[in-house]
């Protein structure tokens, strides 16, 4: 009995999730919104990078902000500061 439950219950949860991705992508379609793209750094982000000592604190910044991979991270800030 409670496996029958069990299944019932993921099996609604399944469906929502299924649902939730299907308006998820349509929105991101309706505002052109690659969701593989990063959003741009902060201004928080460019002032800790401009620093002599800040490309550790900005790539930090900038993964707490966006929720970037460290990758991710270090190619925008190197990107900032043109020595990579």
């Amino acid at each position: 009995m409670v496996g029958i439950v069990a299944s019932s219950r993921e099996k609604r949860l399944e469906r929502r999730v299924g649902n939730i991705e299907r308006k998820l992508s349509l929105l991101l379609q309706h505002f052109s919104v690659d969701p593989g793209s990063m959003p741009p750094p902060s201004e928080q982000v460019r002032r800790l990078a401009a620093l002599p000592d800040g490309k550790m604190k900005a790539i930090r910044a900038y993964r707490e902000e966006t929720g970037a991979s460290l990758k991710e991270a270090k190619a925008l800030v190197g990107g900032l500061t043109h020595d990579g």
